[in-house]
């Protein structure tokens, strides 16, 4: 995994959903009992998580969403930026068009509603325009008022299912676009290809195919992290991601999301713990001020 990046998160002040003040004598009771309600005190601040999924055409985005949502049908609802449902089917179908005109579009799934998605199609074109659309995206969802509006962390598919994963059109958006302080999660999709060449591999060297078979996977990752990895997100690099992920057989009942729902989830408890610990400080601060104030 990679390491825990800083997260350069908007005011105290603009996540705070209740009428309490940091102001208040009680406020800084009142953050530490969230502090002891992590589950309540996410949902308060943040009844859905907000995440903007971006990758290249046939990056398994489509595969994604529906299995993290466990939706059968893959029956989505499209809000526009005024909070109007439209219609446009096959929004999220791999398609030759860009669609960066349509990253405000709120997407839910009926099957669960504790995500709120935006897609930036065409994002691997990497044209001004595009990357304008996609920073003012970024800039206005960080700085929403209320953290349930804004944006809260960023999926970046990269399938891995070719010998030149990550190449310089993948790694432009940690390279140049900056996220501005909103957590990126790379997930490695496609997972599959390398597990199977890894496999071919083992048997190629001798071992029996139960062994083979067994050993594929972490074969297969530890492979990537030398080749790959380590080499691409490398200290230097301009926007690193927080943490990444390997997905593999998506499109099978084998498939699924648990380290990505737990990781996300995560992002999203770390900002409410940081905006608690930061109205408790505020508040420390203003009564020591008064103290002194008062001697």
């Amino acid at each position: 995994m990679s390491q825990l990046l800083h997260l350069d998160l908007p005011s105290v002040s603009s996540l705070s959903p209740g009428p309490q003040s940091p102001q208040s004598p009680d406020s800084v009771l009142v953050a530490f009992e969230k502090f002891a309600n992590v589950a309540e005190t996410v949902k308060e601040y943040c009844p859905r998580i907000r995440i903007l999924v971006m990758g290249k055409r046939n990056a398994g985005k489509t595969t994604l969403l529906k299995k993290m949502t466990n939706s059968s049908d893959g029956e989505v609802i499209l809000r526009n930026g005024d909070g109007k449902i439209v219609s446009e089917p096959g929004i999220l179908e791999p398609s030759v068009e860009r669609g960066g005109s349509h990253i405000e579009y709120e997407i839910t799934y009926p099957s669960d509603s504790d995500y709120v998605f935006h897609d930036s199609k065409g994002m691997e074109a990497g044209s001004e325009m595009e990357l304008k659309i996609l920073r003012d995206f970024i800039d206005d969802r960080r700085d929403r008022k209320f953290m349930k509006d804004q944006l809260h962390v960023i999926w970046l598919c990269l399938p891995v299912d070719n010998d030149r994963p990550l190449g310089p059109q993948e790694m432009a958006f940690f390279e140049n676009a900056g996220t501005h302080g909103v957590p990126v999660i790379a997930i490695f999709t496609k997972f599959e290809w390398r597990e199977t060449k890894a496999y071919d591999i083992s048997l190629a060297s001798g071992k029996r195919r139960s062994e083979a078979k067994q050993g594929a996977l972490q074969l297969a990752r530890d492979e990537f992290e030398e080749t790959v990895v380590q080499q691409r997100f490398h200290d230097g690099l301009s926007h690193k991601p927080i943490k990444y992920i390997y997905l593999q057989k998506m499109d099978t009942e084998a498939g699924n999301c648990d380290q990505l729902t737990e990781v996300t989830a995560w992002v999203v408890q770390n900002a409410v713990n940081h905006k608690l610990f930061g109205e408790i400080k505020q508040h420390d601060v203003k009564v020591s001020m008064a103290i002194a104030l008062a001697k």
